[in-house]
């Protein structure tokens, strides 16, 4: 944290509490995707259509399922 920090609430706080969040290295992507395509299956299940068709129309692409 800056020295010149205007901000009352921060300039209470440690330095370590400001930066609290912890971060993956390396699984951001992979999650993402896993997310985007269990998203993609439910609505291939709920409108009982092709995992592919929900795929194209998404992501412009339909390599996913053959």
């Amino acid at each position: 944290m800056n020295e010149r920090e205007l901000n009352p609430t921060l300039r209470r706080q440690p330095i370590e509490s400001t930066h609290s969040k912890t971060s993956k290295v390396g699984d951001a992507g992979l999650e993402w995707h896993r997310r985007a395509y269990e998203r993609c299956k439910q609505q291939a299940k709920e409108e009982q259509r092709s995992l592919n068709e929900i795929v194209s129309e998404r992501y412009g692409v339909s390599y996913l399922i053959k």
